[in-house]
C-alpha cells in the first residue's frame, strides 16, 4: 500500500503522489495539465476521470488518470453552483483504496513543508479537517440555510470545518453511505437552496470529524494576526476573494496574496507552465481605492481614521480568540496531527494600509 495521494479541486484529472517520506513534491499547484510537480483543478469542471490509465513518474509520483463519476452522482440534480466535481472529492478515497491516506486540496493553496507522516493520523470515521476560521471561538455553530421561504432554516452543530483540505483514510471510507446522505439531501431540496457543500459535509458528518490543527490548513484570515514566530505552515489556503492566481489589481489587492501570488508565478514556472495565463479578476470601484489611498495617507501623517481604529480594534479580538484557540487545542490535545509551529504571545503593533491591518514588520 502506498503512503498518500493527493487530489485536487474539480477538474479534467487527480494527481496522486506516492511518498516513502514524509515531504512534499517540489510544488504542489500547478494548472490543469498534471505535471511532475501537481496540479490545479476548478471546480466549476464536471467530473474527474476512470481508471483509465496510470503512469509512474518517478519512484515518489504516480499519476491516476480517472473518470470517476460518470454514475458515481446521477443521483444529484445539476445546479449552476453545484457541481458534480465539488460532490466528487467525497468519492475519491473509493477508487484510491490502495493508499493510506487521501489529501484532497483546494485550488487556492500554497504548500510549506510538511511535519508529520500523515499516514500515523488516525481517522476514526475516515476523515480529518481544520475548523473554519469563523467558529475557532464558536461550539455549538448555528448555520442558516440560503433558503429564506425555508420553515427549518437552522442546523446546529457541534463544531464546524473548513472543507478546503480533507484528510482521507480510504480503508474506513463508506462511500454508499455518503450516498445515500447526498440522496436524502437532495430529495430533500437542500443542496441546492438552503446549503452549500462544505455545510453539508458539516452536517452529515457532525460528530465524527477528526480535529486537525491548523498548520494543516492556514486560513487567509488567521496569516496576518502576526501569530507564528517560528515555522511555516504546511498549507496556506487563501480564502479570500483574490486568488495567488488571479490577475491582481493595482490597489487593494491584500499583501499577503500579492506575495503568495509571486511564489504561485515561481510554482508555474518550476512546473513548466510560465506562459499560462492567470485568472483575470475584476478591478475594485475607484471610489473604493480613492477612500483607500485617502486613509492609508492620513495614516501615514499619524491621523487616525474611525475605520481604521475599528479594524485594528477587530484585528486585535481576531488574534486573541485565535491564540486562544491554538493554546487551547496544543493543551489539551485536541489536534489529531502535530502542531510545530511556535506562538507569539505577546502584544506586538500593527500598521495599516488604507483597508487592512497587518502586524508593523
Amino acid at each position: 500500500m502506498h503512503d498518500l495521494a493527493l487530489t485536487g479541486q474539480g477538474g479534467q484529472s487527480t494527481a496522486s503522489y506516492v511518498e516513502g517520506a514524509a515531504d512534499w513534491p517540489p510544488a504542489l499547484c500547478t494548472p490543469v495539465t498534471p505535471t511532475p510537480s501537481g496540479l490545479l483543478l476548478r471546480r466549476h469542471v464536471v467530473g474527474f476521470y476512470s481508471a483509465v490509465d496510470t503512469e509512474v513518474k518517478d519512484e515518489r509520483i504516480t499519476y491516476h488518470y480517472e473518470k470517476l463519476f460518470d454514475v458515481t452522482l446521477d443521483i444529484l440534480l445539476d445546479h449552476p453552483r453545484f457541481t458534480r466535481a465539488a460532490w466528487g472529492r467525497l468519492f475519491v478515497p473509493e477508487f484510491l483504496q490502495h493508499y493510506d491516506r487521501v489529501l484532497y486540496l483546494d485550488v487556492d493553496i500554497i504548500p510549506g513543508p510538511l511535519n508529520c507522516d500523515l499516514s500515523r493520523i488516525e481517522l476514526p470515521f475516515g476523515l480529518g479537517m481544520v475548523r473554519d476560521s469563523i467558529s475557532l471561538n464558536r461550539k455549538p455553530v448555528t448555520i442558516q440555510g440560503r433558503d429564506p421561504k425555508s420553515c427549518n432554516n437552522s442546523v446546529e452543530l457541534r463544531d464546524y470545518f473548513n472543507s478546503g483540505v480533507i484528510l482521507f483514510d480510504p480503508s474506513k471510507w463508506d462511500s454508499d453511505w455518503v450516498r445515500a446522505k447526498l440522496k436524502q439531501y437532495n430529495d430533500a431540496g437542500m443542496l441546492t437552496t438552503q446549503y452549500p457543500d462544505q455545510d453539508f459535509i458539516n452536517i452529515a458528518f457532525d460528530g465524527k470529524i477528526s480535529e486537525l490543527s491548523p498548520n494543516m490548513n492556514f486560513q487567509f484570515p488567521l496569516m496576518g494576526l502576526g501569530l507564528i514566530t517560528s515555522g511555516t505552515p504546511s498549507i496556506c489556503h487563501f480564502t479570500s476573494s483574490l486568488k495567488p492566481f488571479h490577475i491582481l489589481p493595482k490597489n487593494g489587492a491584500p499583501e499577503l496574496v500579492c506575495v503568495a501570488a509571486e511564489k504561485f508565478k515561481d510554482m508555474l514556472q518550476e512546473a513548466g507552465l510560465g506562459g499560462y495565463a492567470l485568472e483575470p479578476y475584476r478591478n475594485p470601484k475607484s471610489l473604493f481605492v480613492l477612500k483607500m489611498l485617502w486613509r492609508k495617507l492620513l495614516e501615514d501623517r499619524g491621523i487616525s481614521t474611525k475605520k481604521s481604529r475599528k479594524m485594528r480594534h477587530q484585528w486585535h479580538e481576531r488574534r486573541r480568540i485565535t491564540q486562544q484557540y491554538l493554546e487551547t487545542g496544543i493543551k489539551d490535545g485536541v489536534f489529531s496531527d502535530r502542531f510545530d509551529l511556535q506562538i507569539e504571545t505577546s502584544e506586538i503593533s500593527t500598521r495599516f494600509n488604507g483597508f487592512e491591518v497587518l502586524p508593523d514588520d
